[in-house]
């Protein structure tokens, strides 16, 4: 940006923060049916009696390998927007959607910045009118047809900053002077919150979580 304005940013996680639930499980088994998703997420699994623990974003990248490999991604979009349609009439939270408008009536930059799939998260998240949409996405072929690989990995923990920086940068907006605020509900969203000049935890487990994820603690 040219001029001497800094603008304010507001970052919104979407899963359990802008929604009442979880939004990438039953958008899989509205494509995909349940008993295909269950058999993806159990071979996802690491094998029983194994020591390591369960690895959040790479049973995410089996999954959407097991679920995505060449599908066509015409239609996995316009079924994202079918899904993102449903949420936007029933499963939004109206306190943290009006959060989101007094951000955006004053001017501010909202982001929402998830780690639910591009395919509904961009159409909800232009819906609300956010500025720009953060999320997983999937790498799409010359054919049109998904690969199963996600671009830059699960948009979750520390990725959800390093995104949120790059397209900052991209924006030439200088997050070091603009004013950030950040809402979460998870442990998902502790670096972002970490980040924020004004972090912002919401949801049942918010005071819990402020207390333990300071940004002096990061």
């Amino acid at each position: 940006m040219t001029n001497q304005h800094v603008p304010t940013v507001a970052a919104f996680d979407f899963d359990g923060t802008l929604t009442r639930r979880d939004s990438v499980l039953p958008f899989l088994i509205s494509v995909f049916g349940p008993r295909s998703v269950a058999l993806a997420f159990a071979r996802s699994l690491p094998p029983a009696g194994s020591p390591s623990l369960p690895n959040r974003d790479l049973i995410k990248q089996r999954l959407s390998s097991a679920l995505f490999t060449g599908m066509d991604a015409a239609y996995l979009e316009a079924a994202g927007k079918e899904y993102a349609s449903k949420i936007l009439e029933k499963g939004l939270h109206p306190e943290r959607v009006a959060s989101l408008n007094r951000h955006r009536q004053a001017g501010d930059l909202v982001v929402v910045v998830s780690a639910s799939f591009s395919f509904y998260l961009r159409p909800a998240a232009e819906a609300l009118g956010a500025t720009a949409a953060i999320c997983t996405e999937l790498e799409i072929d010359a054919s049109g047809r998904c690969t199963g690989q996600l671009l830059g990995g699960n948009c979750r923990g520390a990725e959800k900053v390093r995104r949120l920086e790059a397209w900052a940068a991209r924006q030439e907006v200088d997050l070091a002077k603009s004013p950030l605020y950040a809402y979460g509900d998870s442990t998902g969203d502790r670096e972002l919150l970490g980040l924020a000049d004004h972090p912002i935890w919401v949801g049942r487990r918010a005071q819990r979580l402020a207390r333990s994820f300071s940004k002096k603690a990061l």
